[in-house]
């Protein structure tokens, strides 16, 4: 690989993990960030460089963390200034850099990235989980990206390993796997291996090499040791007289060996000098390798001799030194060096190696140093501390590598750091150490929300309830244990103790809201904005400073959308307590939130421009106060309603930058919402289907893979309906959505229209109206603004119309001419995105009242408006329902044509299974009675055919990775 220009990437995972987090991985990357420094000032390297600035953004400095000759690459980072950042979404902010950079280092390699990773036996679960996002979007990369994973691990006790468990999860997913199993040489093995390292014919090995295959069974280790054992003992040996390798047959055969590898290389090390032996014990506590400065220091404090012994060691082949580090030349060799003491003593020697270590770590502040010397306290446990004072000591460690663990987004590592530091502290902690108590505490229960240990939360939590004497550090326990709830999907519970909280804070909801209060406290917020002149004098105005009232805004964000899901009728009035606090004392960085939420209101209510003039406030003030925790949501959220004032096609491209955003930032829900309201605005928008399903499988398949059930429940019905347009069977579904979509009122209303609007455009019309019948019934009232809802009023209207021909019951004119007045009142806002809608509207409220002029004149300017906006979708539809109008009217040419064309773009959409029912019809039902009839129907036949593929060669723009 590495001589076709591919990128070879290695690193190895420990049994006695003490390195920074992320070690496996952060030094294969380390090694390939450093391969390239050394190239110097290249083009190739300024080019990577650049665009590793732009993957990344602002927000290199967390990768830089974990792998730190990146700095060199891409230069000096600024520093952080927010570093109290929802840790939630930063260990998913770390996976999402590293595939960015695992992106832009394969595209530019001109081969396959190879990452191999051995011992995976040993994989904490964090790198795991990093791990199983890259390859996922490897799966997702195109030709010029490749990435292919290897790894390495024993057998035995990977079946609940959390690496079989990714390697079921990938392959769930669509990755590609094959697994390599590494069985014992056979006999015919054993002797080429022989032949080959000796040099010599497999007809002269072929006693040797039967006598080695029974005494090591084939096993490829047990084969090594041997024959380097034999050889140090003379019993394998050079003969300069015969120019060859020879060999004492009878000595070797009559040598006793132990039954297995493991003791063999005990017995091996046995052999050695005892000094060696105790040296290696030493090394064999710091795991597969220890740096030889941590070793020097440990032989200054204890006065015993270390690198004499090691050196000895290294001339025997049981260790290497690589880069200034003593490593065992077999993780075997270091399990049975630390199996040479007695489990009853290793604790204490961790934690007096441990000890011995502190002064080292704190003279050169050296974060590595600090991780491997408080895992070696650690791994002694509080039992081996001598007093209080060390106690203390060890905690604060503890602290401080948590903290350092944090920064570089391992919350698994800290998690553990801090809950050892809590388990060091002595009775009446609380009283004697209270400042220390508390920030154990509160860091542990942040590490907890970021893993999603709500028990674990909840027992944190209930510490700082009962011990501590600082509202603040209360607050943000319950902050803490709301966003767990709501992560947990736990969303009436989150809710309500989101309630109980802002009561404790002197802010109080009443259970309930009429539409009056709503108005109310609308033209309350309007009056107080009118005391800015503009709005950059809003954008610019102060910020605010008072903690409890920033903490208020978090838990009224919180409450924005868990109140559209479980109390619709509130969530109107959280939005506007937000601008009115704002107002009141400033901007938080919660603010953007509830101008952008408030812009939403404003629109729904009909003033749409009013609407979007608060939704770019929103987004002014995201840049402003650098809400990075909030800006998927606030991007998400305004731009559908720039839908409508603006070209839908153009403002697609802000979904894209919004789930980007949200995944630098690790907000996975902010992503989601993104991608949520993307697929559905890319498939009205008249987008290729084919795109559309793209997108739509990418991200089905991360949100399966993080079990958001609520936003599979969305899309779901949709994917359908992309595979039955298409004509594809490959639907992608999840039962537990399915079941959330029948019991959760607003999602059985989506699909209902959903399943309407297939039914439809099938022309299945006894379904159609059953389904209509049940859709017009749901009364829900909301306050959201989607651009789906264009789509729910203008099929809504056209399904009405065709209903009321057939049935000529009045209800139906009437829906028919409600969905029109609001399509009107929209398309006053945006002529491109709904005139063409408009003006179908109308047509065919005119075939039902029979106006045929009125009617034809309709169609063509519904057709032509489809057209100059680039709906193609709407443009095959409209082009069909005047085939029916002329159809009707006994106008068979111009029906024909009309089909002709309806049935050509619906195949240039991608829209096959429509596009062929289309065609079956219009030949059934109209024939051939005529030679014009004839002739298009041929022309209509023949236009299509072949043309599958061509409808792939379209240039698209670019669009979102999704799995990323």
């Amino acid at each position: 690989a590495s001589a076709n220009g591919g990128l070879f990437l290695s690193g190895k995972f420990d049994q006695l993990p003490h390195a920074k987090p992320f070690s496996a991985l952060a030094s294969a990357f380390n090694e390939y960030c450093d391969k390239m420094s050394k190239r110097g000032k290249s083009s190739h390297l300024q080019v990577v460089a650049s665009k590793l600035r732009i993957a990344l953004g602002r927000e290199a400095l967390h990768l830089v963390k974990v792998i730190p000759n990146l700095s060199i690459i891409l230069g000096e980072q600024p520093v952080e200034e927010d570093l109290n950042q929802e840790c939630v979404y930063a260990q998913t902010r770390l996976q999402y850099l590293l595939c960015q950079f695992v992106c832009v280092i394969s595209s530019f390699s001109g081969a396959p990235v190879i990452l191999f990773l051995d011992d995976l036996q040993w994989a904490d679960e964090a790198s795991i989980s990093a791990i199983t996002q890259l390859l996922l979007v490897s799966g997702s990369l195109d030709a010029k990206r490749q990435f292919f994973f290897l790894g390495c691990s024993r057998e035995e006790g990977m079946l609940d390993h959390p690496f079989g468990n990714m390697l079921s999860a990938i392959r769930h997913f669509g990755v590609h796997t094959t697994i390599v199993k590494l069985s014992c040489m056979d006999k015919e093995m054993t002797n080429r291996m022989v032949s080959e390292l000796l040099c010599l014919s497999p007809r002269l090995t072929r006693t040797l090499s039967d006598i080695i295959f029974h005494k090591t069974k084939g096993n490829p280790l047990f084969f090594s040791q041997l024959v380097i054992s034999l050889s140090r003992d003379g019993l394998i040996r050079l003969s300069l007289s015969r120019r060859r390798w020879e060999w004492d047959e009878e000595k070797i055969q009559s040598r006793k060996l132990p039954d297995d590898v493991a003791a063999f290389l005990t017995s091996s090390l046995e052999r050695l000098p005892e000094e060696v032996q105790r040296a290696l014990s030493t090394l064999s506590f710091f795991g597969a390798s220890s740096n030889k400065i941590l070793i020097e220091a440990l032989e200054t404090k204890f006065g015993d001799a270390l690198i004499g012994p090691l050196e000895i060691a290294l001339a025997e082949g049981v260790l290497d030194k690589i880069n200034g580090s003593y490593c065992f030349s077999h993780d075997r060799l270091q399990e049975a060096a630390y199996n040479m003491i007695q489990p009853e003593d290793r604790c204490f020697f961790h934690f007096k190696y441990g000890v011995a270590l502190v002064p080292l770590s704190i003279e050169l502040q050296d974060d590595n140093i600090l991780f491997i010397v408080a895992s070696q306290i650690n791994r002694g446990g509080p039992e081996a501390v001598e007093d209080i004072d060390q106690a203390v000591l060890i905690a604060n460690l503890n602290l401080t590598a948590g903290h350092k663990a944090m920064e570089m987004s391992d919350f698994s590592s800290a998690y553990s750091f801090f809950d050892n530091g809590i388990s060091f502290l002595r009775k009446n902690h609380w009283k004697d150490y209270y400042d220390l108590s508390l920030r154990l505490f509160e860091v542990a229960s942040k590490c907890a929300l970021a893993l999603g240990d709500i028990i674990g939360l909840k027992l944190l939590s209930e510490q700082i309830f009962t011990f501590s004497n600082s509202s603040e550090a209360k607050l943000n326990a319950m902050y803490n244990t709301v966003s767990a709830l709501a992560y947990a999907f736990q969303i009436p519970l989150s809710v309500k103790s989101c309630m109980v909280a802002l009561a404790e804070l002197g802010e109080e909801l009443p259970d309930s809201y009429s539409e009056s209060d709503t108005k109310f406290y609308i033209e309350q917020t309007k009056i107080m904005l009118k005391g800015f002149a503009t709005d950059a004098s809003l954008i610019e105005y102060k910020k605010m400073e008072d903690p409890s009232k920033m903490m208020v805004m978090k838990f009224y964000a919180s409450l924005e959308l868990s109140f559209q899901i479980t109390k619709v009728e509130a969530q109107p009035i959280v939005t506007m307590k937000m601008v009115q606090l704002s107002i009141a004392r400033g901007m938080s960085p919660m603010s953007p939130i509830g101008f952008t939420y408030f812009g939403q209101l404003l629109a729904r209510l009909g003033n749409i421009h009013e609407g979007c003039r608060y939704v770019k406030i929103g987004r002014k003030l995201l840049d402003r106060l650098g809400s990075k925790e909030v800006a998927g949501e606030v991007i998400a959220t305004g731009t559908q309603i720039l839908c409508f004032v603006e070209p839908v096609q153009a403002t697609l491209e802000n979904h894209v930058h919004g789930h980007e955003t949200a995944m630098k930032a690790g907000d996975t829900h902010g992503a989601f919402l993104n991608s949520l309201l993307y697929i559905p605005t890319l498939f009205w928008s008249g987008a290729k289907l084919s795109v559309c399903r793209e997108q739509y499988a990418l991200a089905h398949r991360l949100m399966e893979k993080r079990n958001d059930t609520t936003m599979l429940a969305h899309m779901g019905e949709l994917g359908e309906n992309l595979s039955l347009l298409a004509g594809s069977n490959d639907v992608l579904d999840n039962q537990a959505a399915q079941d959330l979509r029948e019991t959760n009122p607003h999602l059985s209303y989506t699909l209902c229209f959903q399943r309407m609007y297939i039914r439809f455009m099938f022309r299945e019309y006894e379904d159609t109206k059953a389904l209509a019948e049940k859709y017009f019934d749901f009364n829900l009232r909301n306050w959201v603004l989607l651009y789906i809802h264009t789509a729910h009023t203008f099929y809504g209207g056209l399904v009405a119309c065709w209903v009321y021909r057939q049935s000529k019951d009045p209800k139906w004119a009437d829906r028919a001419r409600e969905a029109k007045i609001v399509m009107k009142n929209w398309a006053d806002c945006n002529e491109w995105n709904l005139s063409n809608k408009l003006y179908l509207m109308e047509a065919e409220e005119a075939f039902c009242y029979n106006d045929i002029d009125n009617a034809g004149h309709l169609y063509e300017k519904a057709i032509s408006s489809a057209v100059k906006h680039r709906f193609i979708n709407e443009e095959a539809l409209a082009h069909e329902l005047a085939g029916y109008f002329f159809l009707e009217t006994e106008k068979k040419d111009t029906a024909v044509k009309h089909f002709m064309q309806a049935h050509e773009k619906y195949h240039d959409w991608g829209a096959v299974a429509k596009s062929n029912t289309l065609f079956e019809f219009v030949q059934r039902v109209v024939g051939t009675t005529s030679g014009l009839e004839a002739s298009a129907l041929s022309d209509l036949s023949s236009s299509t055919i072949g043309h599958g593929d061509n409808r792939e060669k379209n240039t698209r723009k670019r669009m979102p990775e999704w799995s990323k």
